[in-house]
């Protein structure tokens, strides 16, 4: 296999997660979650943020939003960018450095923390004997990393670094609330990154910038319309959902990556590395991967994924 030529080299980001059967069943999952939602406002909310995401010809409220363009241009102008690729299937999750940091990332990333939030939502009812109310949180989580895939741009199958003034999280919430979200979608929402049980405070701090950002200071009071909202179940299980995999995805993948190229760089032809890592990537877990780095079996592992491409 060695210097073996697998893909022509401008085979596109979404054309490789097309391929995976993780991401699609991943895509499935979130098609599928949004019917879940049972109220029509909050579904329709769901599908106009989501898109700008899936339709590259879509925008969001925010864009023509003359206090964002003035308090985040180059956050504005980079959600203006055209990729030369579908957005929904080729985005990662997160930067290099961090989680899901591949083509087909944020679809993988944002159907595990979805089906991570109904795992937990069973237990409150089935086990617990809970009442929950499930529509806010479902739009919080499909809508959480909704502005990453337009933020997180591939440009010669490299990331774009992040423009100056970007938060996506802050971006979502301020989107959302222009959207004429209900106040329980924003404050689900609000917490998913830090959590209201966790810290409040910084919580709240989020709802500020987001805010400042669009210069509507009401959005800013949003926690005195709820009583101790950072006791509200729903609000825990929002966090524990989205961190459930977390750390353990990141670790993985940040200690494979190296070991990954090692491999590849003994099994392809160097113009195909990038290619081959993203291959391996969205065909198998990096936890899985890092248990074959434990158990000497990666080396084997990753020929044997790289020899189905051919």
């Amino acid at each position: 296999m060695q210097n073996k030529v697998l893909w022509p080299s401008v085979l596109q980001p979404d054309t490789f997660a097309h391929l995976s059967s993780r991401v699609q069943n991943a895509n499935l999952i979130l098609l599928e979650g949004i019917q879940q939602i049972q109220d029509p406002a909050i579904k329709s909310l769901v599908t106009k943020m989501w898109n700008p995401v899936r339709n590259s010809e879509c925008q969001w409220l925010l864009q023509g939003n003359i206090a964002a363009q003035k308090n985040a241009p180059a956050f504005c102008e980079r959600l203006a960018m055209r990729a030369d690729y579908d957005h929904w299937w080729g985005s990662p999750a997160a930067a290099a450095t961090s989680h899901h940091c591949y083509p087909g990332g944020w679809l993988l990333h944002n159907a595990t923390n979805f089906y991570s939030l109904q795992m937990l939502i069973q237990t409150a009812r089935e086990v617990r004997r809970m009442q929950i109310n499930t529509d806010a949180m479902f739009a919080g989580m499909l809508l959480h990393d909704c502005f990453k895939p337009r933020l997180l741009l591939w440009q010669n199958g490299e990331l774009m670094k992040d423009p100056v003034g970007s938060n996506h999280h802050v971006a979502a919430l301020a989107e959302a609330f222009l959207q004429g979200a209900p106040v329980e979608v924003l404050i689900m929402l609000a917490g998913i990154h830090i959590g209201w049980w966790q810290n409040a405070e910084a919580v709240a701090n989020f709802l500020d910038q987001a805010a400042q950002l669009i210069d509507r200071p009401e959005l800013a009071r949003l926690k005195s319309t709820f009583l101790r909202v950072d006791f509200l179940p729903e609000t825990w299980m929002m966090r524990q959902g989205e961190v459930a995999w977390y750390n353990a995805t990141k670790t993985a993948i940040q200690e494979v990556k190296p070991r990954l190229r090692e491999v590849v760089e003994k099994l392809v032809s160097p113009e195909n590395c990038r290619s081959a890592e993203w291959w391996v990537l969205m065909h198998c877990d990096e936890i899985d991967l890092l248990r074959n780095i434990a158990e000497g079996t990666f080396e084997e592992t990753v020929e044997k994924v790289l020899l189905i491409a051919n």
